[in-house]
């Protein structure tokens, strides 16, 4: 049995409650293709049209990196929201289904007819700050909370990132000649930390970022805690540059 029809019922809820949205917002990101030659099931055509959400709120995301139509907070709600909804779809389909979609959107996103960033952009990035508020919502149950829930995703990623860079104390993977790069973005990252929720916030990570780093599994230098260190080095590239643009933004 193909995993998409495990949640049918979500897929057929989800595909209901954001239909209206979806149609406002659909031209951010091309919608995945049906093979001409066989009718779509229900449950195939339900998923197509979650592909085309995905893909909408995906490109809208790279659009608004370029125009910056969302405020400081309207930006942190809509990444929390977009991990998660990732996170969920990746669980769901699998990363390799997705990929594609998220460089087509991206590519999409990235089309010159956007460069002036007027009011096409806009009106894409608005519709679909809504649609994956609602996306998330629908899928995972999630709402955001303005005073906990962007301090704790970013609080859980450095976490991660801390853990693996005294695992790389120890074992040495991260190449001579970016450890310096590295070591200046994660102390860029540990100051914007404190800046935003205090030091005694980030002290409390640095504590957690200790625990994980003394699991079994990252005990023996290796493969593991290879992938791990070079998974960890990708993930603060990514949050270094978002908290960057956080704090250009305004509130």
């Amino acid at each position: 049995m193909p995993r998409h029809t495990i949640r049918r019922a979500v897929l057929a809820a989800l595909v209901a409650a954001l239909a209206p949205g979806l149609a406002a917002a659909q031209t951010a990101a091309p919608a995945p293709t049906q093979a001409p030659t066989q009718a779509p099931t229900e449950a195939q055509r339900r998923v197509g049209q979650l592909f085309e959400l995905y893909a909408t709120v995906n490109g809208a995301w790279v659009l608004d990196q370029r125009c910056r139509v969302l405020d400081r907070e309207g930006r942190r709600e809509y990444e929390w929201h977009l991990a998660r909804l990732n996170i969920a779809m990746a669980r769901q389909f699998g990363q390799k289904k997705l990929a594609p979609l998220q460089r087509a959107a991206a590519e999409t996103a990235e089309d010159p007819k956007y460069d002036d960033c007027g009011a096409a952009p806009r009106e894409i990035v608005g519709s679909a700050a809504a649609l994956v508020r609602n996306a998330d919502v629908a899928l995972t149950k999630g709402a955001y909370d303005r005073a906990t829930s962007y301090r704790d995703y970013v609080s859980v990623r450095y976490a991660g990132i801390e853990a693996s860079r005294r695992v790389d104390a120890r074992c040495g993977h991260v190449p001579d000649d970016v450890k310096d790069n590295i070591a200046a973005a994660h102390a860029w990252v540990a100051q914007r930390i404190e800046t935003l929720w205090g030091t005694a916030h980030r002290q409390s990570l640095d504590r957690r970022a200790g625990d994980l780093a003394a699991r079994d599994a990252l005990k023996t230098c290796g493969t593991e805690t290879a992938k791990a260190v070079h998974a960890a080095a990708g993930e603060l590239r990514v949050l270094y540059g978002s908290l960057k643009a956080d704090e250009t933004l305004a509130e």
